[in-house]
């Protein structure tokens, strides 16, 4: 199977540009620069949370009351946009990327318990985030739902995303085999 693979030059200068080996074009993720791989770090983190918003807004917190324009908007096109980000943009995705989204999701849940044990509520007064971080029923939250999108939930989202890629790819290399500054290998 063929792959592409292509470099990026942004911001580089003809030193760096005299220091590349013979071939043209090549692939490494140690040569991007750091703006670069935050970029990619921030990318991840918001594509997989993006995408477990909309998941677990509709499968656990939804009530089924009346869906209007902020829910469509916060819990669907935000997932719906990465998705479409993913697919017309240049950025890879790497399934071992998983552990950043793990690891944002455990700062976040760290968050809300501190938001939880300093009082803090919701705009109608409960005493939490989103009820299925309730802290005051914490038998719930520990052992079912935060195993569960943590361990579960969000390397098969890194796998959607990847998947995703690797359609970008495979579409790449079959309608344009020789894309602007790559080359096929």
């Amino acid at each position: 199977m063929k792959s592409t693979t292509c470099a990026i030059e942004v911001g580089e200068d003809e030193e760096a540009q005299q220091e590349r080996p013979t071939e043209s074009w090549y692939t490494r993720e140690d040569d991007l620069l750091v703006h670069h791989k935050f970029f990619w770090f921030l990318y991840t983190i918001a594509g997989n949370a993006g995408l477990m918003l909309s998941i677990g807004y509709w499968l656990v917190i939804y009530d089924g009351s009346t869906i209007d324009i902020t829910n469509i908007t916060k819990h669907g096109i935000n997932a719906l946009m990465m998705l479409f980000e993913t697919v017309i943009s240049s950025v890879p995705v790497r399934m071992y990327h998983t552990t950043y989204a793990i690891a944002f999701s455990a700062l976040y849940i760290i968050f809300t318990v501190v938001y939880w044990a300093a009082g803090g509520t919701d705009r109608l007064g409960r005493p939490y985030v989103y009820k299925a971080l309730d802290w005051s029923n914490i038998n719930t939250t520990i052992t079912i739902i935060l195993p569960f999108f943590l361990l579960i939930v969000t390397p098969l989202l890194q796998l959607v995303f990847y998947y995703t890629y690797k359609l970008r790819v495979w579409l790449v290399t079959k309608y344009d085999p020789e894309p602007i500054g790559c080359r096929v290998a």
